[in-house]
């Protein structure tokens, strides 16, 4: 995280590494600092660590976090228990279904929302 600081000047709270990429979670409000002008923070981070790299910007709600993180326009957020732990079912609209086949993103997006809400993300379509 230190290499992510370096690169744009923000501090990330949070890093996942795959073997698709490297996500990162930056502040509410700061991802344009840390994409940089034109990319060029992301491309130099990018170049340094020979990955690509994913951005999140931390949410103020479970709905905002899904409607950025997936680009979608409205998600239904629905909220149950399964074997104890909570889940949110998202319902995404026959226009959002590209955002299924973004299959990296999703997973990174599924394990940030898990360590920010404490809560299972499972995406359905309609």
């Amino acid at each position: 995280m230190r290499m992510f600081f370096d690169a744009t000047g923000v501090e990330a709270s949070d890093c996942i590494i795959a073997e698709g990429g490297v996500a990162f979670m930056v502040p509410h409000g700061f991802m344009g600092k840390a994409i940089g002008k034109e990319g060029s923070n992301i491309q130099r981070l990018r170049s340094r660590i020979s990955r690509n790299v994913f951005l999140f910007e931390q949410p103020d709600s479970e709905e905002e976090f899904v409607r950025k993180s997936l680009n979608v326009t409205s998600p239904q957020l629905q909220e149950a228990e399964k074997n104890n732990k909570k889940v949110i079912y998202v319902k995404l609209n026959a226009s959002d279904k590209y955002s299924m086949k973004r299959g990296i993103v999703v997973t990174f997006a599924r394990e940030l929302f898990n360590r920010v809400f404490d809560k299972e993300l499972k995406l359905q379509t309609q």
